[in-house]
């Protein structure tokens, strides 16, 4: 269950410098700015992720995988808000393996531990609404420019990160 943890580090990191597009001479200051973005993006994912491997609770897990959904929801609006197609299929592809490989895995196992009218599933039905709530600002996105070239893989991730919310919804049942 903990192998995801280092593919989120490395994946995530990866695809952070690959995702700043094509280079584009005379945006030197904005590729640098970009840099620091990322860096510090990449410092919150692996702090997140370190304490991730420490926790053997799994509603704990998802607590703090929270913390990790929350911040590449709003990477991608923000990649979004600026038309960035390519930066937001790249964090979102990162966002769905968070979704699928660690929030959901984390859910069912704690569904499975918890009694029915405890605390425990109180407590495991406020992270599910919590993580399905940080997720929701996703569905307004879809680039206003038809012609961006990534505008399909956009509208396609964006429609598998919804499938993926329906399996945080199911996986509490």
């Amino acid at each position: 269950m903990r192998w995801w943890i280092a593919v989120v580090i490395f994946g995530v990191g990866s695809a952070l410098v690959g995702a700043q597009g094509p280079p584009d001479k005379g945006h030197e200051i904005g590729q640098y700015k970009l840099f620091q973005q990322n860096k510090l993006l990449i410092q919150e994912l692996v702090d997140h992720t370190v304490d991730i491997s420490l926790q053997l609770d799994p509603l704990q897990r998802v607590e703090t995988s929270n913390n990790i959904v929350g911040r590449l929801t709003q990477e991608i609006r923000n990649a979004a808000d600026r038309q960035d197609a390519h930066r937001v299929v790249e964090l979102g592809q990162h966002l769905r393996t968070v979704l699928k490989d660690g929030i959901i895995p984390n859910i069912v196992t704690a569904r499975k531990q918890i009694k029915p009218g405890s605390d425990g599933e109180r407590r495991l039905f406020k992270d599910c609404d919590l993580t399905l709530s940080i997720i929701a600002p996703l569905d307004g996105i879809a680039p206003d420019d038809a012609s961006l070239a990534k505008y399909r893989e956009v509208r396609d991730l964006l429609r598998e990160i919804q499938g993926t919310r329906e399996m945080v919804g199911n996986a509490i049942k």
